[in-house]
């Protein structure tokens, strides 16, 4: 069987204190394919330190179990989550209270099964495989997110995603929908030990140490580069892409992971770019860079170069018209009248600049959109009605074709709609995103014939700075 699947987390207790307790979240179960009332059996192997469940039982020994369910949603279509709930003393033999451990999913075309163990630690000692990418480029996402990223580099049709690794179980929950051949590790960088070797990394590491949108912690999450570098190098990947805000590029983090990888990875180029100067209507600026193993790939490599009068379209352009009667409005006065108490009260509030906060159908360019896009802020953009008394949000459909989102790319129906807003917030343009995958798939076609050899220690660091300025490494 494949390794489909990794998720950690630390063992909870049921019944009494002392009693481990198996909890597989639906996630797991639909990674396993386990129904709602289907039988499973329960295996404890003391020899190799694990426990398996499966459909079928491995000895008379085995425990039975039920797949239980939980309700999800309201209304004309609510639906049942599988889940895995069991708790016995005998698992004290491979697993204890609070002890961090391991789920693994496991697939063929006969079936699945869960095998569990205590996770074991190992920063420098990473287990690599190679997964079968159809030909394509190949690609492993760290820190994926939902997918978005991911879905840009496949709609190029020269990429396949092979691994993921990403720390939220919800963002796991759409990677998985959306990539379902793809492995997906759900947990802290830091306890990633197995994943996919990929031609290319896509790495967008958290930015709210760096963001504006953020909240400046600069430092906290520098315990994550060292995982970071082990994983980028244990892939083995010909190329890294990065994308993250401008500030995240400043900070000690980043120039530590420079340091960490230069040596197999000497040369750099980076280029800031605005979806906005790429004919989006949304303007999200960030830098992205790549590095390389090879000079012949450096020197193979440009960004791609935002046209001098792009065709931009008006926000009506996007418009979902299958839910224009649902459309919720929301008073502009109420808005106003609460956006200036709050400005009486101090802070950045009075300063705020409102001349994109309220759009019209016409309009041609709008704030980014944040995370917390339905909260009252003058950040986010609304869309005003025609006699402008009133406004009401964008939907998901229609920041899904604002953001350029591949029309095959969904949410799972067991993210709630909040979620999804603060999910595409936190999501790239995936037009400008397209726009370097291909440029990345360019190099291999360019350089075809070669493999990725290792590098020539002899040659000197070499980076292309944003203004295109070539320098060294050091």
């Amino acid at each position: 069987m494949e390794l489909a699947f990794k998720k950690v987390y630390h063992i909870s207790s049921k019944n009494t204190p002392d009693t481990p307790r198996i909890w597989l979240q639906s996630l797991v179960c639909k990674q396993a394919g386990f129904e709602k009332g289907q039988s499973l059996y329960v295996s404890i192997n003391e020899d190799a330190k694990e426990i398996t469940i499966q459909s079928k039982p491995i000895s008379e020994a085995d425990t039975k179990i039920k797949v239980s369910g939980r309700k999800v949603g309201d209304g004309e279509s609510p639906f049942i989550e599988p889940l895995v709930d069991t708790a016995s003393k005998k698992y004290q033999k491979i697993i204890n209270v609070r002890q961090k451990v391991e789920i693994n999913v496991y697939k063929d075309s006969e079936g699945s099964k869960v095998i569990i163990r205590p996770l074991q630690f190992k920063l420098f000692e990473k287990e690599t495989f190679i997964k079968n990418s159809d030909e394509r480029i190949s690609l492993l996402s760290i820190c994926a997110g939902a997918g978005f990223g991911t879905a840009a580099f496949e709609n190029s049709g020269a990429f396949k995603s092979v691994g993921a690794v990403e720390l939220e179980d919800d963002c796991s929950e759409v990677f998985t929908h959306n990539f379902p051949s793809s492995y997906l590790f759900t947990g802290n960088l830091l306890d990633c030990s197995t994943f996919p070797k990929a031609d290319v990394a896509f790495v967008t590491l958290p930015c709210t140490e760096a963001s504006s949108l953020g909240h400046g912690n600069e430092g906290i999450i520098n315990d994550l580069i060292l995982a970071t570098s082990e994983i980028i190098r244990a892939a083995e990947s010909r190329i890294i892409a990065f994308e993250n805000v401008p500030k995240w590029y400043k900070t000690a983090g980043y120039e530590r992971l420079k340091s960490l990888l230069k040596d197999v990875y000497p040369y750099w180029s980076e280029k800031p770019l605005d979806s906005y100067d790429f004919a989006s209507i949304a303007r999200r600026k960030r830098v992205f860079v790549c590095a390389f193993r090879t000079q012949e790939d450096f020197l193979s490599f440009s960004f791609p170069i935002a046209p001098k009068a792009p065709r931009r379209k008006k926000l009506r352009e996007f418009f979902d018209k299958k839910e224009t009667a649902d459309y919720d409005w929301k008073s502009v006065d109420t808005w106003v009248s609460n956006f200036k108490k709050r400005g009486e009260n101090g802070g950045s509030w009075k300063d705020r600049n409102l001349s994109k906060t309220f759009v019209s159908p016409k309009d041609i360019e709008i704030n980014c959109v944040p995370a917390r896009y339905t909260s009252q802020s003058a950040s986010n953009s609304y869309v005003l009605s025609d006699d402008k008394k009133h406004f009401r949000f964008l939907t998901i459909p229609e920041l899904f074709k604002i953001f350029r989102v591949p029309s095959w790319f969904s949410y799972p129906n067991t993210i709630g709609k909040i979620r999804q807003y603060e999910l595409i917030g936190q999501s790239l343009d995936c037009g400008l995103i397209q726009s370097i995958a291909n440029k990345i798939a360019e190099v291999f076609y360019l350089n075809r014939n070669r493999t990725n050899k290792s590098v020539n220690k002899m040659v000197s660091s070499m980076s292309v700075n944003s203004e295109n300025q070539l320098g060294f490494v050091f």
